[in-house]
C-alpha cells in the first residue's frame, strides 16, 4: 500500500484521491489515469517488451484499484469515516 501525507496523519492514496473535493480534479485523475492505463496496455501486448512484464501489470493493476476509487459517482469520505477508518 502506498502511503501520502495528509494533515499531518498517513493514509492511503486511495483515500487521499476519495477526499478531493474538487469535482474537475478527479475529472483530471481520471483521465489522465485511463491514457496512462492505455499507453501501458499497449507496451504490455508489444512482443519486444517481455522484459517488463510483471513490473507493468503490477502498474496496471494500481492505476485499476485509482480509477475504481474514483469512479463517477463516488462520494468523498467524511473527516469522521475517515477517523474511524484510520483506528
Amino acid at each position: 500500500m502506498i502511503d501520502t501525507p495528509l494533515n499531518g496523519r498517513r493514509v492511503s492514496l486511495e483515500k487521499s484521491f476519495r477526499l478531493t473535493a474538487n469535482a474537475d480534479l478527479q475529472k483530471n485523475i481520471v483521465a489522465y489515469l485511463k491514457v496512462l492505463r492505455s499507453q501501458r496496455y499497449s507496451k504490455l501486448l508489444s512482443p519486444d517488451n517481455t522484459d517488463n512484464v510483471d513490473r507493468l501489470i503490477g502498474e496496471l493493476r494500481m492505476v485499476q484499484k485509482l480509477l475504481d476509487v474514483l469512479e463517477l459517482g463516488s462520494e468523498p469520505l467524511s473527516d469522521n469515516l475517515l477517523m474511524s477508518q484510520a483506528s
